[in-house]
């Protein structure tokens, strides 16, 4: 208990005067009663020391329990808590106002479960918070500040069951339990309660285009055990493009035409969404011993560039190593990869990889709409003032190692643009622009016109397309 006694000090006023001239008659000092000592003083102990927030069904829980209170008469007191992470110094403290009734004070349900999710996230495990109450006691027109001890509390937050991965099952892996490797749901690196959302790009074809959802701890058991707990639809055969995840009497989703989908759940709601993305996958990846390590979750993965307003048509500019395999894939995983599309040119095939002849940087095309894939000796080229004009295929950089650099003649916008012998945008060279902004390399794709850098003469411009920096010196 935290005790403050603010005593009222007394004043004292004294008057004398004197002459050699003028007798004086000196009055006793005056005074004035010495008022006695305010003492104010309070303790606060938990309501409760757990809450399980599974149980909470009101809009606010009792968080404290105020006793020993001595205010004087008339006073008005008013509380907050100021809630903390034991241990933790470094994470702010946040502070909430209450109410109170009698000597309970009264924290908002919404204020408790905010706290809790802001120091720990959202895992629904038992998680300990500690706070103190602030006090003010307003009498008159003084106010007094007043601060209890520390008081402990757990809190369990609700959350349905999410898992650490998902699995897609159905026509597209012939209903398989060994192939669910290749058909996992990507995810973030955040804690599945803090990022529930789970995704999958997959081309869906045939006669029958079912599929449900296997989940890890299924995934885990053997033999037909792994088919407990499989998520799937309401309706067996529904073809909505949304809907809830349930496991009991789970049927099948289903998807109607030929084409690529994404599937989207979120575990915090139990819900599913397909979103329908036609013939042409919307995304390339290109994945190899330069590039990630033939790891898909690696960052060295290459999330190729879609070429401004040409579906189906993708580039990466690449220093590639002679003898290192690569190839592509629609999908961030095994199942869908593929080494050709049918027309190959600037590239050999072996085992099932693709490879260059020499080491060097090199345009990688691939054109889906028409089935080719160039790789090419790269072309980039500087547009604008800062390299002395607007034609083009005129300021071209030069390859030195493994970057391209150019050294600007005037000053400008920095703009910069790569070129392949089968992209269709003929003079507009905008659709495959990029820039340097904050020191990456930052690709237009298909969006508009980008961030406009100023650049001054005699600047050296170096791009490493394989770490993704460019720099301006």
């Amino acid at each position: 208990m935290k005790k403050i006694i603010l005593p009222l000090l007394s004043v004292l006023f004294l008057g004398a005067a004197c002459s050699d001239d003028v007798d004086v008659n000196v009055a006793p000092p005056q005074t004035n009663p010495e008022e006695p000592a305010i003492t104010i003083a309070f303790e606060a102990k938990n309501a409760e020391t757990a809450y399980d927030m599974a149980d909470i069904q009101t809009d606010s829980v009792a968080i404290a329990d105020i006793s020993s209170l001595n205010i004087m008469d008339g006073a008005s007191v008013a509380y907050e808590i100021l809630v903390s992470k034991p241990g933790d110094a470094s994470v702010d403290k946040l502070l909430y106002s209450v109410s109170s009734n009698g000597n309970l004070l009264y924290l908002p349900t919404d204020s408790l479960r905010t706290a809790t999710e802001t120091f720990y996230g959202k895992r629904p495990v038992a998680r300990d918070l500690s706070f103190v109450v602030n006090a003010s006691v307003t009498s008159a027109d003084q106010t007094f500040q007043m601060r209890s001890d520390t008081v402990k509390i757990s809190v369990t937050l609700t959350a349905p069951v999410i898992e650490s991965a998902y699995y897609l099952i159905g026509n597209v892996n012939n209903w398989d339990l060994d192939s669910l490797d290749d058909y996992k749901f990507s995810h973030s690196d955040q804690d599945v309660y803090d990022d529930p959302i789970f995704t999958i790009k997959v081309y869906m074809s045939g006669a029958d285009k079912y599929f449900k959802i296997i989940p890890q701890s299924s995934k885990d058991k053997s033999g037909d055990d792994r088919w407990t707990g499989a998520l799937g639809c309401v309706v067996d055969g529904s073809t909505d493009l949304a809907g809830k995840l349930v496991i009991d009497n789970a049927g099948a989703m289903r998807v109607l035409d030929d084409q690529w989908v994404q599937i989207t759940l979120n575990m915090m709601d139990y819900t599913y969404t397909i979103d329908l993305l036609g013939e042409t996958p919307p995304v390339i990846y290109m994945i190899g011993d330069d590039f990630g390590s033939w790891n898909w979750t690696s960052n060295g993965v290459v999330e190729m560039t879609p070429v401004n307003g040409f579906a189906g048509h993708f580039w990466a500019v690449r220093y590639i190593s002679a003898g290192k395999g690569f190839k592509w894939s629609p999908i961030r995983d095994w199942g869908s990869d593929f080494y050709s599309l049918g027309e190959d040119s600037g590239y050999t095939v072996s085992n099932g990889n693709a490879y260059v002849a020499e080491s060097g940087m090199y345009m990688v095309y691939v054109d889906w709409e028409h089935g080719k894939i160039s790789v090419e000796p790269a072309k980039v080229y500087g547009m604008g003032d800062c390299f002395g004009g607007w034609n083009v295929a005129t300021y071209p950089f030069a390859v030195e190692g493994q970057t391209m650099t150019y050294t600007t003649t005037g000053s400008g916008e920095l703009r910069m643009y790569a070129v392949s012998d089968i992209a269709p945008v003929g003079g507009d060279w905008w659709r495959m622009e990029f820039i340097i902004l904050d020191g990456k390399i930052v690709y237009r794709g298909n969006g508009d016109d980008q961030t406009r850098v100023q650049v001054a003469a005699g600047k050296k411009v170096t791009l490493d397309f394989n770490a993704g920096i460019g720099t301006i010196q």
